[in-house]
């Protein structure tokens, strides 16, 4: 009987842990079912990394966005599929994410397609070396070529439209300007034309005025009266021409086109 009692209690003892690593087995196996259903059924790429970058899983998602089988990348580090261009900025990021325990950064590289196509990708890395079920970098990632392509071109939209905005200014500008010269020229021809007429025509006509009061005074003279109307004739026909100079002057600019 004394012998008994140590055996009953090592024998509740196994028995308590065997339940025990019953109950963790199937733990982890309703986690690993969890993990499996939640990573089948979403758009994303989701990626299991050890520290030195090897891929320990991928979802199947990865044949959307890449074109690779699971298997195809499955013991092949992830840069893989990263564009040569941006190999240097993702190694670094890696290395300094693999040193950050619990640490959650985004970047933003190019993946290469299985086809040679490549993608923009952006991706949440997400260390938990120290976890004891996963143990790795954890990756999820996105296409973001769409966005980033519309981005593009509204960026682009938009600079076509200040430069449009830019060049309308500059054109209101110069037409005010050319407004202004305009309105000077204008004023400085009027100015030039009405001081003509003032010295030319105005002048002779007012001449013309003259000679037509002194002919009442001299009309028993018929030479004198015959000599004051050719002077009068000889203005008026100045006073004709001074006009007709005027009248050239200002005629329309688009009369030359004819």
């Amino acid at each position: 009987l004394t012998r008994l009692g140590p055996a009953v209690r090592r024998a509740l003892q196994e028995a308590a842990e065997r339940s025990a690593r019953q109950n963790a087995e199937e733990t982890l196996k309703q986690s690993e079912a969890y993990f499996r259903t939640l990573t089948e059924n979403t758009s994303d790429l989701i990626a299991l990394l050890t520290r030195t970058g090897v891929i320990q899983y991928v979802s199947p998602s990865v044949q959307h966005i890449l074109g690779y089988e699971e298997r195809d990348l499955l013991s092949k580090t992830w840069d893989a599929y990263v564009s040569p261009t941006d190999n240097m900025v993702t190694t670094r990021f890696f290395a300094s994410i693999c040193q950050q325990v619990g640490a959650r950064h985004r970047l933003e590289f190019r993946g290469r397609r299985r086809d040679g196509e490549f993608r923009v990708l952006e991706g949440v890395f997400t260390n938990l070396l120290d976890d004891p079920v996963l143990c790795s970098i954890v990756v999820n990632e996105r296409d973001v070529t769409a966005r980033r392509q519309v981005e593009a071109a509204l960026q682009e939209t938009n600079q076509r439209l200040e430069e449009t905005l830019a060049t309308e200014r500059q054109l209101r500008s110069e037409l005010h300007r050319l407004s202004t010269e305009l309105r000077r020229a204008q004023e400085t021809e009027r100015t030039r034309i009405a001081r003509e007429l003032h010295d030319g025509v105005a002048q002779t006509l007012a001449g013309v005025v003259l000679h037509i009061d002194f002919l009442h005074t001299v009309t028993e003279d018929p030479m004198l009266v015959k000599e004051l109307l050719g002077e009068m004739k000889e203005a008026l026909a100045q006073a004709v021409i001074d006009i007709r100079d005027v009248v050239w002057i200002l005629r329309p600019a688009t009369l030359d086109d004819f």
